[in-house]
């Protein structure tokens, strides 16, 4: 799973269709909480092995709680939401320019994945940054960006040169997704470093 700090423009399309899908399956594990009900025994912790018998077994899946831990809810891309104040606003607010950017491509993306009202408060005067991320962490996910796309899609890759401008310092001003203000400092502690 990876949710992109950057602004969605910097992906190709295969980029994009991917951090649309792992944020639809973040929102639905972000809505489940840390624990679902155990579908082999529906929540009871027990479960009748024989149906004609009259008695119960503690059910193996779940250890007789009922309950199971949710699928990639631990997963370290998923921190920054889990720690925010309100999770399941900041990462339907995360969808709404991913479908921006999936319309002016002029690719159908379902507006109904992204929870009621949040598209009009996205465009609204009131919408500004929720999250942080750091200029290290934007630097990191743009050089490992452009390193994917300059083996699967070269021509993005050049774009995306022209898209970053130069200040006196050389330093490279790479636009964040606008659900995140940036800050200094260093490599989010969330993120698995790939080497080279």
């Amino acid at each position: 799973m990876r949710l992109w700090s950057l602004h969605p423009k910097y992906l190709d399309r295969m980029g994009l269709l991917a951090v649309w899908r792992e944020a639809n399956l973040a929102q639905s594990v972000l809505l489940k909480g840390e624990y679902t009900k155990c579908s082999k025994c529906e929540g009871n912790g027990t479960w009748n092995p024989k149906p004609n018998y009259k008695y119960f077994e503690i059910c193996k899946k779940c250890k007789g709680t009922g309950k199971i831990k949710t699928p990639y809810y631990n997963h370290p891309q998923l921190e920054r939401f889990k720690n925010s104040f309100e999770s399941i606003a900041n990462i339907n607010l995360y969808l709404c320019t991913i479908y921006e950017e999936a319309e002016t491509r002029d690719y159908k993306f379902k507006i109904d994945k992204i929870g009621f009202g949040y598209m009009t408060y996205y465009k609204s005067k009131l919408f500004k940054p929720q999250l942080t991320v750091t200029k290290e962490q934007l630097e990191y996910e743009y050089a490992h960006l452009q390193k994917k796309l300059k083996k699967r899609d070269y021509e993005k890759f050049k774009d995306n040169v022209k898209w970053i401008a130069c200040d006196q310092d050389g330093y490279k001003e790479i636009e964040p997704h606008p659900l995140f203000k940036v800050i200094n400092g260093e490599i989010e502690s969330w993120e698995k470093i790939t080497k080279a």
